[in-house]
């Protein structure tokens, strides 16, 4: 019996081109330190935004204290804090730092300031015996 030769493939060779190309190759994996840097890179925007944020917050507390010190007008703190804002805006769009959560409207002049409620006076309830006394008792 003559030897016979590799059998010819019964599909094409174009549809097999053709399904190779469409295979999508995995994206290698990432390493750990790979993983490690990109946490680092969130902790220290992190960070950042947040040392913004508490810097804003000092720089509107400390116009405030100015202008209830009678240092600034109303016109003058308004600006103060609209200057502020105006170099915030331009850094965070340098930086990509959002520092809405640290915005705080200047107050209105017609507002009054909210005192603080007064503390609850201490009842002397007890009697001498250091009972409470009964319902009884105050109908009586």
């Amino acid at each position: 019996m003559p030897q016979r030769g590799p059998r010819t493939s019964t599909l094409s060779q174009a549809m097999i081109e053709n399904a190779k190309a469409k295979i999508k190759k995995l994206p290698q994996k990432r390493s750990f330190e790979d993983r490690i840097l990109e946490i680092q890179e969130k902790n220290i925007e992190a960070s950042d935004r947040r040392e913004l944020e508490d810097r804003v917050l000092k720089k509107r507390r400390l116009l405030m204290e100015e202008f209830k010190l009678k240092i600034w007008t109303i016109d003058e703190y308004r600006e103060q804090i609209h200057r502020l804002d105006d170099s915030l805006t331009k850094s965070n769009n340098n930086s990509n730092v959002n520092i809405s959560s640290s915005t705080i409207s200047p107050p209105s002049p017609a507002s009054t300031p909210t005192r603080p409620r007064a503390a609850s006076p201490v009842w002397n309830i007890e009697r001498e015996s250091g009972n409470f006394p009964s319902s009884d008792d105050f109908y009586a």
